[in-house]
C-alpha cells in the first residue's frame, strides 16, 4: 500500500510547513541501539568517521518527559471522530503522522477526517470550524498561527472539543495555550543533539556551518539554536548560517553554495532538513569538496542522499509514533482520563549508509499497525 501521496524531490511547499518537517510497535520504541556513522565516501560529496550515535545517550531536559500516553482501553467510547488537520498535504513526513492517526483511529473504532491547511493560516481557521460544525470529538492540528486559533480553539472548548496539537510550544516549561488539551512534541532539543553528535562525529574540532529556514518558524529557529549550543558543546566551531529561502533543495543548494565560498575550511553543514541536507549536497559535488552532511527527518530525499554517501547521516522522525499518540492522548482524554500535558517522540534512530537499508521505514511501520 503506498502511503506517501507526493514523492517528488523537486515538489516546494508554502514556507510555513518549515516549522513542521522536521521524517507498529516499531515505531513506538524510543531507544535504538549505538549506529555507526558510515566510511568516508569517494570523490566529492559527504564524508564520516566510525563512530556510534545512540539515541538513548541523550539527556537534555527532554530525556525527562514521558513518551507516551496511557495505553487507551478498548470500547472506552462507543463511537467517535477525530478530526486531522494537515497543516501541508503532500509532505511525506506529515503524511505519515495523518496516516498513523488514521489507522489507530480506525482500530480504536472511530471515525477519521482530514482537512488540508495548504500552509495557509486563514484556511487552518475556516477548515478548524468545518470541524466544529462537523460534530468531530477531537482535533488535531499543527498550529500555524496560534495566536490567530485563540479564538476557535476557545470555542472547542466550549463545545467539549479536545484539542491536541503538535508542537505547540518550544518547551515543556513553556505554558500551553488556553484550550489545548495537550501537546505531542517531536523534540527539537533531542534533534539538535543527535544531529550535533554525528557531525562531532564525522569531523571532530571542525568547523560547520547551519542551514536553516528563511521564514522565522519559532520551531526552526529553536532547532537552531539548539544545533549551535550542542555542536559547541560537543567541540565544533560553528562558523556561519544561511537559510533556504525556498524549503526546497534547490533552496539548500543555494545556501550551501554561499556557505562554502564564504568559507574555504569549511569540515561540514548541519541542516534543517532533509532536503535541504540534499541541496547542500548538491552544492558540494559542484564545488568539487568533500564535506560532512547532517539532515532531519529520514524521508526520501535523507534515505536516498545516505544510499548515495552523499548525505553523511540523517535522523528519522517518529512520524507513525506522532500520529498515533496524537490519537490515544485525544481517546484517553474523551475516555475521561488525566492526560500528561506533553509528551515527546524523538528521533527513532540515525540512518547512515551502514544502515539505512535495515531502518523501519514509515511505510513498513504502518503496515504493522494495519495488520495488528
Amino acid at each position: 500500500m503506498t502511503m506517501f501521496r507526493n514523492n517528488n524531490p523537486e515538489v516546494k511547499f508554502r514556507s510555513t510547513c518549515g516549522a513542521l518537517v522536521f521524517g507498529a510497535a516499531a515505531a513506538l520504541m524510543i531507544g535504538s541501539p549505538g549506529l555507526a556513522l558510515s566510511a568516508p565516501s569517494t570523490g566529492s560529496g559527504s564524508s564520516a568517521a566510525e563512530v556510534p550515535v545512540t539515541m538513548s545517550d541523550y539527556k537534555g531536559a527532554e530525556s525527562t518527559l514521558p513518551k507516551t500516553y496511557a495505553a487507551p482501553k478498548a470500547g472506552a467510547l462507543k463511537s467517535f471522530t477525530i478530526g486531522f488537520m494537515n497543516p501541508v498535504g503532500g509532505n511525506q513526513n506529515l503524511q505519515a503522522v495523518q496516516d498513523g492517526a488514521k489507522v489507530e483511529t480506525e482500530r480504536l473504532g472511530g471515525k477519521f477526517i482530514v482537512k488540508n491547511d495548504n500552509g495557509d493560516v486563514n484556511q487552518q481557521l475556516r477548515n478548524f470550524n468545518q470541524m466544529l460544525v462537523q460534530g468531530v470529538n477531537a482535533i488535531l492540528l499543527y498550529p500555524l498561527d496560534p495566536k490567530s486559533l485563540g479564538p476557535v480553539i476557545a470555542q472547542a472548548k466550549k463545545k467539549g472539543v479536545v484539542v491536541i496539537g503538535y508542537d505547540v510550544t518550544n518547551t515543556a516549561n513553556d505554558p500551553l495555550p488556553d484550550g489545548y488539551v495537550s501537546q505531542v512534541m517531536q523534540g527539537r532539543d533531542w534533534q539538535a543533539w543527535a544531529m550535533s553528535k554525528a557531525m562531532a562525529a564525522a569531523k571532530p574540532g571542525g568547523q560547520i556551518a547551519l542551514i536553516g529556514f528563511a521564514v522565522p518558524v519559532p520551531g526552526i529557529e529553536y532547532l537552531m539554536q539548539r544545533v549551535k549550543y550542542w555542536s559547541e558543546k560537543m567541540g565544533l566551531k560553528v562558523v556561519g548560517r544561511q537559510d533556504n529561502q525556498e524549503d526546497a533543495a534547490a533552496g539548500g543548494k543555494t545556501a550551501a553554495t554561499a556557505l562554502l565560498g564564504a568559507h574555504p575550511k569549511l569540515d561540514g553543514i548541519i541542516a534543517y532538513n532533509d532536503p535541504s541536507a540534499a541541496g547542500a549536497a548538491a552544492a558540494a559535488r559542484t564545488s568539487g569538496r568533500t564535506i560532512a552532511i547532517v539532515g532531519m527527518n529520514g524521508d526520501n530525499y535523507g534515505i536516498h542522499g545516505v544510499e548515495q554517501g552523499t548525505i553523511t547521516a540523517t535522523f528519522q522522525n517518529d512520524a507513525v509514533g506522532q500520529g498515533v499518540q496524537g490519537v490515544v492522548g485525544a481517546y484517553d482524554a474523551l475516555s475521561g482520563l488525566q492526560i500528561p500535558k506533553t509528551i515527546v517522540r524523538p528521533p527513532l534512530s540515525a540512518m547512515t549508509k551502514s544502515n539505512v537499508k535495515t531502518v523501519t521505514t514509515w511505510d513498513q511501520q504502518l503496515s504493522a499497525l494495519n495488520a495488528k
